[in-house]
Parts: structure tokens; C-alpha cells; sequence
């Protein structure tokens, strides 16, 4: 689908123009010479590419696109100012719904620069992520993680496709729960943490966002019976900022049953990037109980031969290798190798996108 999507975009970009893959299912296209009546218009067009792309191989796919668009104008004064308000938008529009349009700054009646009540998106998000510390608008909810060796084989293979999550829920008792972050909108939505951490992360609002999750998980935890473990994602930042660590430790220190029951998990690439600086504190913590574990395990395989040098106690085998192991032999071998490693190093192992028999 992506090297489709991508073939799409260069097949209707001018000579004059660039696009690039930004990330995940995130594209950016450069235009040059773009007029601001002309904007909304050309930001459509890419948008119907979307409804044009038709896989024979996968015939029940409808594919749809939000696109934020926005002008460089001399008061651009940063390529980073130009994406970000390209990327608010798009936040803007993913948040009216799907094949959705949003301008920065512009209306879509006369395309005249208006003076936004918030300045820009970039001001909106500082602010909506402080309202959200302050008044409790953040969330946490939980997905299950079931135990493999706990599934009757036998009775998963007579069960049909359209029974599977129902069986599963209804036969399988989770062994452990992954936590997710949440944040309430004024329409009472709730927006996923992939809307805003990358904001809370370019305003420094990220190490207070986790502290929060912390406290909450761990009170959550002494309100409640719940599962021996829960997992929760942190930036390492909120490790390495020596005040924010502290908070981590009162945090831990307070709940010291609870402290017990949570895994704290870091992407593979934090670990990689800032292992010298990471590992003396995990090892720190260590010391209240809590686990540890690596999370999106497989995109950098230069973890391979450090992980067992890691005070890392599981690995979550990124979804890209889950989702496509029944068909495809390289995949399949793949996983059976990361989970071997992580065996060898006396590392639980967890897989993602398990969406099907």
C-alpha cells in the first residue's frame, strides 16, 4: 500500500516539486509557486488519489487521506515552523474525519490570512496540553496481552474468522495489560497519543505528560485488582532530566506494592541512542521493583548483540514481522529468531498486530 501511495504522489508531482515519506502512513509534499486561491484545490486533488488506488489483492481495502496543507510565506521563519504548521493541520483535518481538508491559518471561503483567536497551531497544542495537566483531561486505558500457552490449539482451529476476537476475549484470561494514553477534547473524543506526543515532545511538555501517566497507573493499580503486569510506553527523556527522575522515584517509592506490577517500556531506538545514559538509571529503578522491556524490538537489529548487556527483562516484537508470518517464510523466520534471542537472554517475548487466527 505505501509503495503504492507513493508511486500515486510521484506520478502527480510537477518537475518543480518533492515528496517524501514522513513516517508510519505520514507523506509531505513541497510545492513550489503555489498560489494561496489555488491552495485548497491542489490539496483536494492529492486527497482523491487516495480513492483512485485499487489493489486487486486486497479488493475489500478502502484507502482515505487527511491533508494539512500550508503556505511558506517570508514570515516562514524555520523549515521546522513550515512542517509544523503543515502537521497541525493535518491534525486539524484527521480530527474533522476521514478525506478531510484543513488550511493553517486560511479560510476556505476567500483564502485571505486571518488572525487566529489561538496564533497557530503550535500555541493551540502548548496550550491544550497544559489545560490538559492541570484539569485531569488525560486518559488511560488498557488492552489485554494474552499468554500463547494458554490457547487450546484444537478449538482456535474449528472457531471461524468472524468468532476470533470474541473467542479469544471470552476463553483466553489476560495475563498482563498494555496502558494506553488518552487525551479528552472539548467535543468529549478521545484523541490518540499519536495526535499529540510529538507536540508535547517539541514543547518540552512530554516528561510532565509521563510523570502524570505514572502516578495515575499506580494509583489505578492500588484502586483496583488488576493484572500482575501492566505495561507503559516512556520517552527517555523523562528518565534523563534529573527532575523528572526524581518524580519517577517519590512516584515508585509512595506505591511500593504497585511498583511491582508495572513494566516501563522504551522504543527500540531510544534505547539504542541513549543507552549509555539510560542503562545506570534503569538500573536504578530496578531497585523498586519494576520491570522493563523493549518496545517495537526488530527495526534496528544493532540491538541485537547489546540486549543481553541491558537490565531489560522482555522484548514486544514489532507488529511489521506479526502481520504477515502466515504467508511469508522470511517474516516467519524473523520473529522465531528475535523470540530465540530473547530467550537465550532469559527475556520474555510479546508480539503485536496479532489480528487474526
Amino acid at each position: 500500500v505505501l509503495i503504492t501511495i507513493s508511486e500515486k504522489l510521484r506520478a502527480r508531482l510537477r518537475s518543480t516539486d518533492y515528496a517524501a515519506r514522513y513516517g508510519g502512513d505520514k507523506f509531505v509534499v513541497l510545492l513550489h509557486d503555489i498560489t494561496p486561491e489555488s491552495l485548497e484545490i491542489i490539496a483536494t486533488s492529492y486527497k482523491n488519489l487516495m480513492s483512485t488506488i485499487n489493489l486487486e489483492q486486497l479488493e475489500d481495502l478502502t484507502l482515505s487521506a487527511s491533508v494539512g496543507a500550508s503556505l511558506v510565506t517570508p514570515d516562514t521563519l524555520t523549515n521546522s515552523q513550515a512542517l509544523a504548521q503543515a502537521y497541525g493541520a493535518c491534525v486539524k483535518a484527521k480530527e474533522t474525519g476521514k478525506s478531510s481538508v484543513y488550511l493553517h491559518e486560511f479560510s476556505a471561503k476567500d483564502f485571505s490570512p486571518q488572525v487566529s483567536s489561538k496564533k497557530s497551531s503550535n500555541i493551540d497544542w502548548r496550550q491544550q496540553l497544559n489545560e490538559a495537566l492541570q484539569n485531569n483531561y488525560f486518559e488511560l486505558v488498557y488492552q489485554p496481552v494474552f499468554a500463547t500457552k494458554e490457547l487450546d490449539v484444537d478449538k482456535l482451529n474449528h472457531c471461524s474468522e468472524e468468532e476470533y476476537s470474541t473467542w479469544v476475549t471470552s476463553e483466553v484470561r489476560p495475563q498482563q495489560y498494555e496502558s494506553y494514553l488518552r487525551l479528552k477534547n472539548e467535543q468529549g473524543d478521545q484523541l490518540l497519543a499519536s495526535t499529540f506526543l510529538n507536540d508535547a515532545e517539541r514543547f518540552a511538555l512530554i516528561t510532565k505528560i509521563d510523570n502524570w501517566a505514572i502516578e495515575h497507573l499506580l494509583e489505578y493499580l492500588k484502586n483496583h485488582s488488576f493484572a500482575p503486569k501492566v505495561h507503559l510506553n516512556l520517552s527517555p527523556q523523562t528518565l534523563i532530566e534529573q527532575d523528572s527522575f526524581e518524580c519517577v522515584k517519590q512516584a515508585l517509592a509512595r506505591h511500593s506494592s504497585q511498583a511491582q506490577q508495572v513494566t516501563f517500556e522504551f522504543k527500540e531506538h531510544h534505547l539504542v541512542h541513549y543507552r549509555e545514559q539510560l542503562v545506570p538509571l534503569l538500573e536504578e529503578l530496578n531497585d523498586y521493583g519494576c520491570s522493563f522491556q523493549v518496545d517495537d524490538f526488530g527495526r534496528n537489529f544493532s540491538l541485537f548483540n547489546k540486549l543481553k548487556d541491558l537490565p531489560i527483562n522482555g522484548v514486544k516484537i514489532d507488529g511489521v514481522f506479526t502481520q504477515n508470518i502466515a504467508w511469508d517464510p522470511i517474516d516467519r523466520k524473523l520473529l522465531h529468531s528475535m523470540a530465540e534471542v530473547a530467550r537465550a537472554s532469559a527475556m520474555s517475548s510479546t508480539v503485536k498486530s496479532v489480528e487474526s487466527k
